[in-house]
């Protein structure tokens, strides 16, 4: 029961952090959806240096890695919303700017993970 305490906990804050992230960013890059770039970004890299320092230690209460890996990392990333975002610059017009999206995000993410697996 401790464990889904704290990913409730983790996920509610990281939730509300990816909120505030979304409306302190609006229009800032026009129709681009920086904030949930973002957002998903800095949840790979936590996501990622977690794993990391964390792997598959006995030294690392479970309630932390729920907490932080599946709760806050779950609550702050959107997969849904960077979705929703894409379709809606591609049916809007923007099919530059939605494919820089998919590019931007998966790769991008995909590489900040690598570097920091690697470095570390």
């Amino acid at each position: 029961m401790p464990n889904l305490l704290a990913v409730f906990i983790g996920g509610g804050i990281g939730s509300v952090i990816r909120y505030l992230i979304g409306k302190g960013t609006v229009n800032i890059m026009g129709d681009f959806p920086i904030g949930t770039l973002i957002a998903n970004v800095c949840a790979t890299a936590i996501l990622a240096f977690a794993l990391s320092f964390w792997g598959n230690s006995d030294s690392t209460p479970s309630w932390l890695s729920a907490l932080v890996i599946a709760g806050f990392c779950g609550g702050f990333s959107t997969f849904s919303t960077f979705s929703v975002d894409t379709v809606k610059l591609y049916t809007s017009g923007h099919t530059g700017l939605a494919l820089a999206n998919v590019l931007i995000s998966v790769i991008g993410c995909a590489f900040i993970a690598w570097m920091i697996v690697k470095k570390l």
